[in-house]
């Protein structure tokens, strides 16, 4: 196939490029014309009378109307698609902290999927595999990331479009970094800093300036999910009890004000506010307005459940992101039907209730058994939900197979 672009396509040569290599198309003089065009928020695709033409509005809409043009011109002498994207946000979160790091050319491999799929964020889940300066035992023979190969990533993603947000932790979850004697200060329990101890904060700062700089975004999650025991060690022999709740609070508002240092976004995990406060009473005021909550449920079976749980969220006073979860923890295959019971209760859910931003979490739970590659069916599920008010399974088959060269029967 050969196709001739011309119209709106500045900063778009670089992705066609790879595109035609993967997709298998040339882009020469006398191929088909395709106009390339703006429009305010939905993707227009057409082929009539030997033209072709793509309007989009972001970056990542044209490379999934490009991916829909070259699917359908396959097949078909004319045609028309028009799609309204549901989400400012639709993206994936890969772990890259339980032994399974991915390499710098498999990001880009996932990436150029996922631009085809017109997923527009990624975040790489780091707990100490990312190198921060003048820490040589964080991430110390963990395959942890350097800046340049982070860089490296990012120039990649923005080629279709795709925003990398960097992804760590700030409070629990750390037991790979905390073991080493350099954390002997800062450690509360096993996997949990030490909340208002000095030392913390300046590794904290150490932690997001390392993690943001290789980015073009400013937006950074930050983590502090399921710090259940925090306060219940090194901090309770040095200060006594304090409320969950009240050692929370106080530990974010002194990351926040790092983050406010560097001009950053964050978001953290919800679960250690929803989990420990009371609905009936007025929680606009509990969390900052500068940060934003990410409610993460993988679990529920009932539309209902998600939409609840959507607005006690919206009691503290913002919509969350929400983050859904492609059941790639549980063995050597993704689950897909506990993937599909709940995600198609879930994203419905999310438009309902107007959220705007959502992410497909890959967890690498008891060292990543699971290949990513397994779960390109749940992103292509998430991206066909981003893009279509209901659900069409016969379109995922479709996509699926242009998309990432699979058979949807095969997963």
């Amino acid at each position: 196939m050969n196709l001739k672009f011309y119209g709106q396509i500045k900063d778009l040569e670089k992705g066609i490029e790879i595109f035609g290599r993967k997709f298998g198309f040339n882009v020469t003089d006398d191929g088909l014309p395709v106009r390339v065009y703006n429009t305010e928020k939905n993707i227009q695709v057409e082929l009539e009378d030997g033209h072709a033409s793509i309007g989009f509005n972001k970056k990542i809409h044209f490379f999934r109307a490009l991916g829909l043009l070259v699917e359908e011109a396959r097949n078909k002498d004319s045609f028309k698609i028009i799609e309204e994207p549901q989400f400012i946000t639709d993206g994936a979160m890969i772990d890259c902290s339980r032994n399974g790091v991915m390499k710098v050319e498999s990001i880009k491999k996932l990436l150029r999927t996922m631009a085809a799929m017109g997923l527009n964020a990624l975040m790489l889940y780091t707990e100490d595999t990312y190198t921060v300066e003048n820490q040589p035992y964080f991430g110390y023979m963990r395959g942890r990331y350097t800046y340049d190969e982070l860089k490296e990533c990012d120039d990649y993603a923005d080629i279709f479009g795709i925003e990398i947000i960097p992804c760590i932790q700030t409070l629990a979850h750390l037991a790979q970094a905390l073991k080493w004697s350099f954390a002997n200060d800062i450690r509360d329990t096993s996997d949990i800093l030490l909340v208002g101890n000095k030392e913390t904060y300046e590794f904290v700062e150490s932690m997001i300036k390392a993690a943001s700089a290789p980015f073009r975004s400013k937006r950074i999650h930050l983590g502090m999910d399921e710090a259940r025991n925090i306060g219940l060690g090194r901090y309770l022999d040095k200060n006594g009890y304090r409320p969950t709740l009240d050692l929370i609070k106080e530990h974010l508002r002194r990351v926040l004000e790092i983050t406010d240092k560097y001009g950053l976004k964050p978001m953290i995990w919800s679960d250690m506010f929803s989990r420990n406060v009371n609905y009936d009473d007025n929680l606009e005021n509990i969390v900052p307005e500068n940060v934003q909550l990410v409610y993460w449920d993988y679990y529920h079976h009932d539309k209902k459940d998600y939409i609840d749980n959507i607005r006690k969220h919206k009691k503290f006073g913002s919509d969350p992101v929400f983050a859904g979860g492609i059941w790639t923890w549980v063995g050597m295959s993704t689950w897909y039907n506990k993937t599909f019971a709940t995600m198609k209760q879930a994203l419905p859910a999310c438009k309902d209730e107007n959220i705007k931003e959502v992410f497909a979490t890959m967890w690498g739970d008891n060292g990543t058994e699971d290949n990513v590659a397994g779960a390109m069916l749940g992103l292509q599920f998430f991206a066909e939900e981003g893009y279509s008010k209901a659900l069409d399974i016969e379109k995922v088959k479709r996509r699926f197979k242009f998309c990432a060269n699979a058979d949807y029967q095969a997963f």
